[in-house]
């Protein structure tokens, strides 16, 4: 510990607590891109938007894995509405509530989960067309957020990235967005090939406490990507910051995003550009 640390720490301890100095102080670090502070879901506020915003222009095809009712892909519709977008949602309410939606022929709605191996598994059933439904279920948060561990399941059918992507002919998918309740490291196991053979250029990924139900961790996710030519950013309210290599300090499981970008797609995304300059 440093010795300007340890003095923040003697003067904090001076500071009479307030639960409204806590919320500003989590705001700031939210404002100044503090990787270990705890990001908001919404995409209008936490930088998820902003990314897609940025990449927009490269978007030409699109995996939306775990679309829930399909708001992150109207999203990219609104950015990109030439754009080619498979939605996969293994939900049966919230696959009903996706093709209400009515998107253009450019939209193809999956009612099935992409993971590491085809068949099926059992989705934990939270509520109907939740976006906490998912192949893990959930313990822990009856306490802090009132919310119970999941009584009911429906069969999910299971397919892989490597496989869809042979199946439907994809030599490209420019962005593949991962949300799956805890479930994205087995996305990513199934989507290898595919990454080691560049034809993903961006994944982008979720990472929060739904880890601990599925017993994985972010180095998980960052293990995928050892050895291939990706560079890992976490995605922050002003930007991304680079991750370089796995770093224990960000493994928090609180919530927050994170982008894979292959290297030479580095150049196209500014603010990876700057991440990476910080960086050094």
């Amino acid at each position: 510990m440093g010795a300007f640390e340890q003095a923040a720490r003697r003067t904090i301890t001076w500071i009479p607590k307030s639960r409204l100095l806590a919320a500003c102080c989590r705001f700031y670090c939210e404002y100044c891109g503090d990787s270990s502070s705890t990001i908001t879901s919404d995409p209008t506020a936490n930088g998820e938007l902003r990314f897609v915003r940025e990449a927009a222009p490269y978007l030409d095809v699109v995996l939306d894995v775990g679309a829930n009712v399909g708001d992150w892909t109207a999203s990219v519709l609104e950015l990109r509405p030439t754009a080619t977008i498979h939605a996969f949602e293994p939900s049966t309410s919230a696959h009903h509530a996706l093709l209400r939606r009515g998107y253009p022929n450019n939209v193809t709605v999956h009612k099935a989960a992409l993971s590491s191996r085809t068949g099926t598994a059992p989705l934990h059933i939270f509520g109907e067309a939740s976006g906490l439904n998912s192949l893990h279920n959930r313990f822990g948060l009856e306490d802090g957020y009132g919310i119970p561990p999941a009584t009911q399941t429906e069969e999910a059918k299971l397919l892989t990235a490597d496989e869809f992507c042979m199946n439907y002919g994809l030599q490209r998918v420019d962005l593949m967005k991962v949300d799956t309740e805890g479930h994205e490291v087995d996305v990513l196991h199934g989507s290898v090939q595919s990454l080691k053979r560049g034809i993903i250029r961006r994944v982008q990924f979720e990472y929060g406490g739904t880890y601990i139900d599925s017993r994985r961790f972010l180095k998980d996710a960052f293990d995928v990507f050892a050895g291939l030519d990706y560079v890992i950013f976490q995605i922050v309210p002003d930007g991304l910051i680079a991750c370089p290599r796995y770093d224990q300090r960000i493994e928090t499981f609180q919530y927050n995003n994170f982008v894979a970008i292959r290297s030479d797609l580095i150049s196209e995304s500014p603010s990876a550009g700057k991440a990476l300059q910080r960086a050094r």
